[in-house]
């Protein structure tokens, strides 16, 4: 392939991932005009999520701050890992995470288990899911709930399946159907595919047989199990 001809291609391509964001973006507009919320959605799970969060965010102050201390102590750089998300409606916005990762490494993808450049402090906190912990902050600024789908990564925008469209109509969450699933060891259009079943069937129940499985996700370690 010539230059011309691979100029041709990107342009090509570009328009195409374009058009596709562009689809997306209407769609999910669309959709949250009409979808038919239940109270819980639409009043109940923000003070759920307040409720929690500040009593959550009380409770793991020590072991927050123990964390950072040993994130501090181990490497170089700066305690907190700050990366653009996208949430309900396709809006964007800041998540926080102890940092795990050596300073200075672009990875900006999925850190999948055995990555060179995880920290040995950086392990212990992904596998009991304490990096996540500073995220409470984001669920106390409205940006995220206790339970939903995890926040997207931007790049991974144009790759959204039918099923994947779903996961904007409702606030990202902490925790998710997904993540209590299997979690890194499903591909992604499995993942979306449970976004969409929590989506589908958002309620109090669900959120409460979500955070009881998480515990046990931070227990016994990440496991697949059957689509429901």
């Amino acid at each position: 392939m010539n230059s011309s001809q691979t100029a041709t291609w990107q342009s090509d391509h570009s328009t195409v991932q374009s058009d596709q964001l562009r689809s997306t973006e209407l769609w999910v507009q669309q959709e949250i005009l009409n979808r038919n919320s239940s109270f819980y959605e639409k009043y109940g799970k923000r003070i759920f999520d307040v409720c929690v969060a500040v009593t959550a965010g009380v409770a793991v102050a020590p072991v927050v701050a123990t964390a950072a201390l040993a994130v501090k102590i181990e490497t170089p750089g700066p305690v907190l890992f700050r990366q653009q998300r996208v949430g309900k409606g396709l809006t964007t916005f800041n998540i926080y995470k102890l940092r795990t990762m050596r300073h200075g490494n672009r990875s900006t993808g999925e850190v999948l288990p055995g990555n060179p450049d995880t920290t040995r402090v950086g392990r212990v906190l992904r596998r009991l899911k304490i990096d996540e912990l500073p995220q409470i902050f984001n669920v106390l600024r409205g940006e995220m709930s206790i339970v939903g789908p995890r926040p997207l990564l931007a790049d991974t925008l144009e790759e959204v399946t039918e099923d994947g469209r779903h996961r904007f109509l409702v606030k990202p969450g902490l925790t998710g159907h997904a993540q209590t699933n299997g979690n890194i060891t499903l591909s992604w259009p499995v993942r979306w595919r449970y976004d969409r079943i929590y989506v589908d069937n958002l309620s109090f129940s669900f959120d409460i047989r979500i955070l009881l499985k998480t515990l046990s996700v931070i227990l016994f370690g990440e496991k697949p199990t059957g689509q429901e």
